[in-house]
């Protein structure tokens, strides 16, 4: 079995000084690098390693070593001479040299037939969010769902896979119907052995109640995260950065409020990433932007509700709300990944493409995705 790590890297302009205890500001470019790892083994590729107490080739139960790579006791039939056998020519029958219970007989070839190659399968394991709905995509293309247990952990297991390489993509949406950003991880897998994935765990949502605030005002973040992982939050403005860490509750909900007093005019960005109690590290999440604006802008704000063109230019990074975004499998893009996802789910309920709320996804839906394509 081989057990390596996947190191993911995100790179942006950062430098950090500490400022009131555990929030820090940035103000010249250094190059951050996020590290995420996930494990990958391989039970069938003849090399014993981890957790497994034994390596045979092969992913066929009955031989000695099981299917999962586990010592298995002596098995009459497998082609192995073991403890307390004279004999075993791999076929479990009598009358050829070498009995059914693997004592030596007169005559009779005892030739040597093997057993027939395993299954390829891939299993991935991960944690995401208290009852929220995992969904599984191999290549782009939707594969599989399921539903995370009370701890937020998910299984997918996929049998009789061909081999090469897959690109294996997770989101899920929680229960507030916001949608994780899409987890990706690219690897080979090796024809006639099991693979498994995991130390996944999916990046925390992200909503924040109001797009716009007045400088005295509290902009407040909500999302789902693992069951009392601590989620990091980072607020950025151009070279300007802070961060701060809460803990998710049982439930794997997490709250932050934002006093703009603290923060100044601007437009900034927010995104979170979070580590598990079991020390599992997510990649980051979406980001989303909000705006606080001056005493004066407010003023104009409140007078003119119309957007007047100038402040239209300001607003135009400002993302729209998460719920308003249609972006279902939460990666910032609209496209033929999301197109995909929709046809799979082409006349049904499921609220991850009906984007009108009229119980059925048809060519409402499909010209709200198309309104929002970015390619």
């Amino acid at each position: 079995m081989k057990s390596y790590s996947i190191l993911f890297l995100i790179s942006l302009g950062i430098s950090l000084c500490l400022v009131a205890g555990s929030l820090f500001f940035a103000n010249q470019t250094n190059a951050e690098v996020v590290t995420t790892s996930v494990t990958v083994t391989i039970c069938g590729d003849n090399a014993v390693d981890g957790n497994e107490q034994c390596d045979d080739g092969g992913t066929v139960s009955g031989d000695g070593c099981s299917s999962s790579c586990q010592l298995e006791g002596p098995i009459c039939g497998n082609g192995t001479v073991e403890t307390g056998e004279q004999c075993d020519d791999g076929n479990g029958l009598s009358g050829d040299g070498c009995s059914a219970s693997c004592i030596g007989e007169g005559g009779g070839s005892g030739i040597y037939i093997p057993p027939p190659a395993g299954k390829t399968t891939v299993i991935a394991i991960g944690k995401a969010y208290p009852a929220s709905r995992v969904t599984l995509l191999v290549d782009g293309a939707h594969k599989s769902e399921v539903t995370a247990d009370s701890f937020g952990g998910f299984r997918f297991e996929l049998e009789d896979t061909d081999g090469g390489t897959f690109t294996f993509g997770f989101f899920a949406l929680d229960i507030f119907s916001a949608r994780s950003l899409t987890f990706n991880f690219t690897t080979s897998i090796s024809p006639y052995t099991l693979t498994t994935i995991g130390g996944i765990l999916l990046p925390p949502t992200l909503m924040v109640n109001k797009g716009k605030a007045s400088s005295y005002d509290v902009v407040t973040l909500r999302g789902s995260s693992a069951p009392s992982s601590r989620v990091t939050i980072e607020i950025q403005n151009n070279n300007k950065k802070m961060t701060q860490s809460v803990r998710a509750n049982s439930g794997g909900i997490y709250e932050y409020d934002i006093f703009t007093h603290l923060l100044g005019a601007g437009i900034y960005q927010i995104r979170v990433k979070a580590e598990s109690e079991d020390l599992l590290i997510s990649t980051y999440s979406q980001i989303i932007s909000f705006r606080i604006l001056t005493d004066k802008e407010m003023t104009a704000d409140k007078e003119n509700p119309e957007i007047a063109p100038e402040e239209e230019e300001k607003d135009k990074d400002i993302k729209p709300p998460y719920d308003f975004y249609r972006d279902i499998n939460g990666d910032s893009f609209v496209n033929l990944t999301d197109l995909s996802i929709m046809f799979y789910y082409w006349k049904t309920s499921n609220p991850l493409t009906d984007f009108n709320n009229d119980g059925i996804t048809n060519i409402f839906d499909f010209s709200i995705l198309i309104y929002w394509w970015t390619g």
